[in-house]
């Protein structure tokens, strides 16, 4: 028997078993795999050379034990998947429910109650419909319910979203934050699966926030034009909203919305509680201003933080973020474009100052490097000093350090001489990038960020929400 042939076929038998896995093709796999285990038996017994037996034993027990593993997935493919209730789910539910599975948020947002800047009714009526029925469930009996579904609404940038993650950090269940990207298909009956799926994974997932952000994209008032496959799938919504023969204690719905008039009628009754999420008063405002600037470094004093909740009246709390955003980056844009600089925490830092100043050295922002740099001190007169870059040049294997001789009149200023000097200098100074200091946010950045930054919400918008409140709403 020619042992090159079989070794050939062994070769071949494994390449097809590899590939046939590659492509999840199991049972291919298993048969090439066994193919090769046994042409591989035959060779050993063919080799008279009794030194490649060991070798061909390992080869073999890998083969079949490859062989194995193939038939074990094969097995579990054919698997039907079961429920947690013990049903069978077919292969369409089980990739339903897959697809469903990118909207639950298995980290619950780290959003507390006091990172929310008023609100305070909103955040009354969340407790009432969340965290006390959690915390004290015995009292909720009888007629005493929690509320199954609460709309949240107002102009854009006021915390609605914020609010909701805030309810799902309290209360430590799960947070589903659904969107229309996550439940419209263009395929036929898939998107009141979709409805339906949310709410039967949130029901086996207690307690459960199930978070519909921008609710008026999809749940808008129904119409004549409207075509079929919108209808059904608000009308499954409101199937499941209505829970008609299914448990839905321990499930809060929250909606939220900026045109809240733009709501379906049908959609509007099913959210027992409507609260208005207005523009943030001044004393939140202020509070804002604290909660956006952080551990930033600033010299905002308690009489300027009421002057900037003055002056932003009208601001939403997102615009607020966007305006202390734009004052952070105020000291930044100092330090790119500055031109002197001085020493701080005990020659440790360097932080850019006026040419005035006591020390300032003329230096810019690209002085500092990913390197370290050296310099020397040149007196410019007027009580100022220059920097200029000393030299590192290999001479003979050894590093030597030149700089240029500072001129002593004009007519040698464009031709320094090069000469060499020891490595170290007493009025030599080391420039390194975590050497710079940016300077504190102050309240004069904020003036500055103020003419720039501008409020983004229509008045219109807040006399159509405010009318919806007095017909349908409270408060928040």
């Amino acid at each position: 028997m020619d042992i090159n042939q079989l070794q050939d076929d062994v070769r071949m038998y494994a390449k097809e078993a590899i590939n046939y896995e590659n492509n999840n093709d199991y049972s291919n796999a298993k048969k090439f795999f066994t193919k090769a285990a046994s042409s591989l038996n035959i060779l050993r017994r063919a080799d008279e050379n009794k030194y490649n037996i060991p070798t061909y034993n390992k080869k073999m027990e890998d083969y079949l034990k490859k062989a194995k593993e193939m038939e074990e997935k094969e097995q579990e493919n054919k698997k039907i998947k079961v429920d947690a209730d013990g049903k069978k789910e077919d292969d369409e539910n089980a990739k339903l429910m897959e697809q469903l599975s990118g909207t639950l948020i298995t980290e619950k947002p780290n959003v507390k109650w006091e990172d929310v800047a008023g609100l305070e009714k909103a955040k009354e009526a969340l407790r009432e419909a969340v965290i006390i029925p959690i915390q004290f469930p015995q009292l909720f009996k009888g007629k005493r319910k929690p509320w199954k579904g609460i709309l949240l609404y107002g102009p854009p940038g006021t915390g609605k979203s914020f609010l909701a993650k805030a309810a799902a950090t309290e209360t430590g269940g799960q947070f589903f934050s659904v969107s229309a990207a996550n439940i419209v298909s263009k395929w036929m009956g898939e998107s009141e699966k979709l409805v339906k799926g949310i709410f039967d994974i949130a029901r086996k997932n207690k307690p459960a926030i199930i978070f519909f952000d921008e609710i008026d994209s999809v749940m808008s008032a129904r119409s004549e034009n409207e075509n079929d496959a919108t209808r059904r799938l608000k009308t499954q919504f409101l199937i499941e909203m209505q829970g008609v023969g299914k448990d839905d204690e321990g499930i809060l719905v929250l909606g939220a919305t900026n045109i809240p008039w733009a709501l379906d009628p049908a959609v509007r009754r099913r959210f027992q509680k409507k609260i208005y999420i207005n523009l943030p008063e001044e004393n939140a405002r202020r509070l804002m201003f604290k909660l956006n600037l952080g551990q930033t470094d600033n010299d905002i004093t308690e009489q300027e933080f009421d002057t900037l909740a003055k002056l932003t009246d009208g601001y939403s709390g997102s615009d607020i973020a966007t305006l202390t955003q734009d004052a952070i980056y105020e000291p930044l844009r100092k330090v790119q474009r500055a031109k002197f600089f001085k020493y701080i925490n005990n020659n440790q830092n360097l932080i850019c100052c006026s040419p005035s100043d006591e020390g300032a050295l003329e230096m810019k922002m690209s002085d500092f490097s990913d390197n370290n740099r050296y310099f020397y001190y040149v007196n410019t007169g007027n009580g100022r000093s220059k920097l200029v870059e000393i030299r590192e040049e290999e001479e003979n294997g050894k590093t030597v350090r030149k700089w240029p001789l500072p001129p002593v009149n004009k007519k040698k200023q464009n031709n320094m001489e090069l000469i060499e000097q020891p490595i170290h200098h007493d009025f030599e100074i080391k420039v390194h990038p975590s050497m710079l200091k940016c300077p504190k946010v102050t309240f004069e950045d904020y003036i500055h960020s103020i003419q720039k930054i501008k409020a983004t919400v229509n008045k219109d918008d807040l006399k159509l929400n405010e009318q919806f409140t007095k017909d349908f709403g409270q408060e928040g």
